[in-house]
């Protein structure tokens, strides 16, 4: 019994000392506040503090990518120039500029950025930056229609959008386009590679290297789901063109 009471007597103790200690604490931040002024949030801490919302935001999914477009919209409004960019050059965000504007063009999209549309659009960053250009009419018909859904690839969603293209979007006049030179166009990429891991710091590069090995598998991806389509296109009788994927 004795040693109950001296266990209930410790506990109360340390309680009190504990809520003196908050008690200080408090106390002293007040009085800092009073000397100082309250404590405000340097631009620096707001740039990671967005990063760190927009990070926890980017996971694979339709709901995930809407939010993370959400948070760079009030990141862009909320920092100035150079701490929004701060978020690309320090990669305090696995994005880069471009990027992170199409995920605020969806996040703009009036369907898109509707939450009952989320199951119905298809989970791919590159497919959704696709029908953020597209007309939001015939979107939300597509939709109904199920024309555009989760299965929808990014081919199918960048043919839709060339076919309903958003008011004021520019279109691509037939007979400009040059043919497709893969020498030129890889020769032009590895130039813009070394000239961007030549200006890169030396404790940086391994973040480059990891962010090119990043884009590269997104390439890959969307070159499966590119050959996808124009499998089913050329295995499909041309009037089965409007039936759903399989």
């Amino acid at each position: 019994m004795n040693k109950k009471l001296i266990n209930i007597n410790a506990d109360k103790r340390r309680d009190d000392m504990c809520k003196k200690m908050v008690a200080t604490a408090e106390a002293m931040v007040r009085a800092s506040a009073a000397v100082n002024g309250p404590l405000e949030v340097t631009p620096v801490d707001k740039a990671e503090h967005w990063a760190r919302l927009i990070r926890q935001s980017l996971r694979r999914s339709v709901e995930a990518l809407l939010e993370a477009g959400k948070h760079l919209l009030a990141a862009r409004k909320d920092l100035d120039r150079g701490q929004w960019t701060k978020l690309f050059d320090q990669g305090l965000i696995p994005l880069n500029e471009r990027e992170a504007q199409r995920l605020m063009q969806v996040a703009r999209h009036p369907v898109l950025s509707k939450a009952n549309s989320c199951s119905l659009l298809p989970p791919s960053p590159q497919a959704l930056a696709a029908l953020a250009k597209s007309d939001p009419e015939a979107l939300e018909q597509a939709l109904g229609s199920q024309q555009i859904s989760p299965r929808t690839t990014i081919i199918e969603a960048i043919s839709f959008q060339r076919k309903h293209p958003a008011a004021g979007a520019k279109k691509r006049r037939a007979g400009t386009q040059r043919e497709y030179d893969p020498d030129r166009s890889l020769t032009r990429c590895r130039n813009v590679l070394w000239s961007e891991m030549e200006k890169c710091p030396n404790d940086a590069l391994g973040l480059l290297v990891s962010g090119v090995e990043d884009i590269l598998q997104q390439m890959k991806e969307a070159a499966r789901d590119i050959q996808h389509g124009q499998d089913l296109a050329s295995a499909k009788p041309v009037s089965s063109a409007g039936s759903s994927n399989t």
